[in-house]
């Protein structure tokens, strides 16, 4: 059965925050990769990706707009979801 943790921070780890782009997103799990989803606010996808745990991810590459953006992580065994706010 996969854990969800709605807290964001008890497993997941996304840095810096505030960014200008550039995070590391980091599953405190034995987990080699993760599905990674980019959402706005209002629950639009804006990108999904597979990445390495620890794994990079530039925001900017997508020409987003500063403001608030939801991120989340799945693996086999685990899911969660947190907020990074994007700065110009």
């Amino acid at each position: 059965e996969r854990e969800y943790s709605p807290c964001g921070y008890c497993h997941l780890l996304v840095y810096p925050n505030p960014t200008t782009g550039l995070i590391t997103v980091q599953l405190l799990s034995d987990d080699e990769t993760m599905d990674l989803s980019i959402y706005s606010t209002t629950g639009g996808i804006i990108r999904q990706t597979i990445i390495g745990n620890p794994g990079l991810f530039d925001l900017s590459a997508y020409g987003l707009p500063a403001g608030v953006y939801i991120i989340k992580v799945n693996t086999l065994k685990y899911s969660s979801r947190t907020m990074v706010i994007l700065t110009k």
